[in-house]
């Protein structure tokens, strides 16, 4: 089945390196890729808009500059109830155990994943 993953970071060659560690794994995959979660907001508005489903997976970069992913998350979730069916995985070079604890008030926060993200790691998530 064809997986939609929205990548979304601010850094060019991190977002070259996710798409094509999501590309060389095994996932069959629609990829929409936005360099800010304002951006992102924006398009799921859209989606959410016309009808569309929400990406199956989101992967963003956590600390960016601008919109953080915590105040992303909660900005996406208050689209609506069936953004609580999206995957989330956020990406950084440095996870502190304070974002670990803060991620388990999120249901939908499945993990953290090291930058750059590989193709192992790409099908460890979606196996």
């Amino acid at each position: 089945m064809k997986k939609s993953i929205m990548i979304i970071d601010d850094n060019l060659v991190s977002q070259y390196a996710t798409r094509y560690a999501i590309q060389q794994s095994q996932a069959d995959s629609d990829i929409f890729v936005c360099d800010t979660a304002n951006e992102a907001l924006d398009v799921l508005n859209n989606f959410y808009d016309i009808g569309q489903e929400f990406p199956d997976y989101i992967f963003i970069d956590l600390n960016k500059p601008g919109t953080n992913g915590w105040t992303f998350l909660d900005q996406f979730y208050s689209i609506s109830e069936k953004a609580k069916n999206t995957k989330i995985y956020f990406l950084s070079s440095f996870i502190s155990t304070m974002e670990r604890d803060k991620a388990d008030h999120y249901s939908t926060v499945k993990g953290f994943c090291n930058t750059p993200l590989t193709k192992n790691t790409v099908n460890l998530i979606f196996d």
